[in-house]
């Protein structure tokens, strides 16, 4: 193989790598869309960014931002991150009652957060 289809092959497996993130983006986007209609939610929009030190974030506006390495987390972990960041477009911080909601929502949800943490590196 010349060095020009080998470049060529590395630009299409490298495209065919981003349209299948997109494609789990989009299932995930829906996803969120689905927990925030089953739990009464409001939210602006979703977003995927490369982080390095958390699962998601909620802005002040309700953009809901989610990790792209969330797409490698198994659905209840994945599920967990989602409705933790939809919490936070009515309750901006950790407080207590942040935590009792979470739990009404997810049985020990404390705990599985922790369990998240601990078992996937991000």
């Amino acid at each position: 193989i010349n060095y020009e289809s080998r470049a060529a092959s590395q630009r299409v497996k490298s495209l065919e790598k981003a349209v299948l993130s997109a494609k789990k983006e989009r299932k995930i986007s829906e996803r969120v869309d689905q927990l925030a209609k089953k739990f009464d939610f409001q939210y602006n929009s979703v977003i995927f960014k490369d982080m390095t030190s958390r699962w998601g974030s909620c802005s002040y506006e309700n953009t809901i931002c989610l990790n792209k390495k969330l797409t490698l987390l198994p659905d209840r972990f994945r599920d967990c991150i989602i409705l933790h960041e939809l919490l936070h477009t009515k309750i901006k911080n950790h407080g207590s009652s942040f935590w009792s909601e979470f739990d009404r929502m997810i049985p020990n949800a404390k705990q599985l957060h922790r369990e998240i943490n601990k078992k996937y590196i991000i």
